[in-house]
């Protein structure tokens, strides 16, 4: 986490030079957003942090690096993430990404990417909605059946692949990992060669997408992310400390708002409600293996105040501590 904080402060910096910069985190990947840029250094830019990213390299410190396409407006965010992603996997696959960025090509046959539906698709799968995945499915595949220039065919692949994507990252977040889309699979020449057709991408994207809806329905509460793993790890260790949600997102290097929004939506409370929830159970294993004292517990669990601590205790258990050491 150092070392991402460090290499955040050094990308900052380097991009400083050519506009606005904002930055954020997700389970796997950082991301900048660079805004107010001028269009002629497009190309220095990915210079600039591809030199900074083949330094660290050559320190030991190795992880993918996409650019996006430059994009106009917020709508188009999710897009330019996309391309952040797209492209890392084709470097990775050592794919020829030239045709798929032709932007003559791309005016000739108006392609887009139906993100909106894409995303329209996941949202049915999070909501178990069977319905809602084929009609999704059956509007992103809406190209001609037959005869395919090589173009279109290429670029149906490339929206198989986005999805393909999304599915194997979101699979992970339940722990079924290679179970629905494996690893060989995120490879646009397996793609080809194995479903070589449009309809059979299709099938097979209604059929994985089905797969991940069971999974989803018969897993409502995902396994925490690994950034609210650690935040948990340090909590658990430091919680008879006068610990603030603030404390655990510097240690972690994410900001304070994240980690509570995060946090809330993975484990199902908030900070302050988990970490007192924590301590009185805590309070009642001392209570009920330890001769300790009613204020050395309360100091014990994180609470110099004991009168305070008591009246939290009751609040939360209905008895006071005394009478809860009576009743065991």
């Amino acid at each position: 986490m150092s070392e991402i904080a460090r290499l955040t402060q050094e990308v900052e910096m380097l991009l400083a030079d050519y506009g606005e910069v904002l930055d954020f985190f997700s389970d796997e990947s950082l991301y900048f957003v660079l805004y107010r840029l001028d269009e002629e250094r497009y190309e220095e830019v990915c210079d600039t942090i591809s030199a900074l990213v083949e330094t660290r390299r050559a320190e030991g410190i190795d992880f993918p690096l996409g650019f996006s396409y430059i994009h106009h407006g917020r709508e188009e965010l999710f897009q330019a993430r996309n391309d952040c992603v797209r492209r890392m996997f084709m470097k990775e696959a050592n794919i020829d990404e030239s045709s798929e960025a032709n932007p003559v090509k791309r005016q000739e046959l108006n392609l887009t990417i139906p993100y909106v539906e894409i995303e329209n698709l996941f949202q049915a799968i999070s909501v178990n909605d069977p319905e809602g995945i084929e009609t999704s499915v059956n509007r992103i595949y809406v190209f001609p059946r037959q005869n395919l220039p090589v173009l279109l065919r290429d670029y149906v692949s490339s929206i198989s692949f986005l999805i393909l994507l999304r599915i194997f990252q979101m699979q992970n977040k339940y722990d079924a990992r290679g179970e629905i889309v494996s690893t060989q699979m995120l490879d646009l020449k397996y793609l080809q060669r194995e479903y070589s057709s449009m309809e059979d991408q299709k099938a097979l994207i209604r059929r994985l997408a089905l797969e991940l809806n069971q999974l989803v329905s018969g897993q409502k509460n995902a396994a925490p992310s690994r950034m609210v793993q650690t935040a948990l790890e340090y909590i658990n260790e430091h919680f008879s400390e006068n610990i603030s949600l603030q404390e655990v997102a510097d240690n972690i290097n994410i900001s304070k708002n994240y980690l509570c929004d995060i946090f809330k939506k993975e484990i199902g409370v908030t900070f302050i409600n988990y970490v007192t929830n924590l301590r009185i159970e805590k309070a009642k294993d001392y209570l009920k293996n330890s001769d300790m004292k009613m204020y050395e517990v309360s100091a014990a669990v994180g609470y110099n105040d004991y009168a305070y601590f008591s009246q939290i205790f009751k609040k939360n258990t209905g008895v006071t501590l005394s009478a809860y050491r009576k009743k065991l």
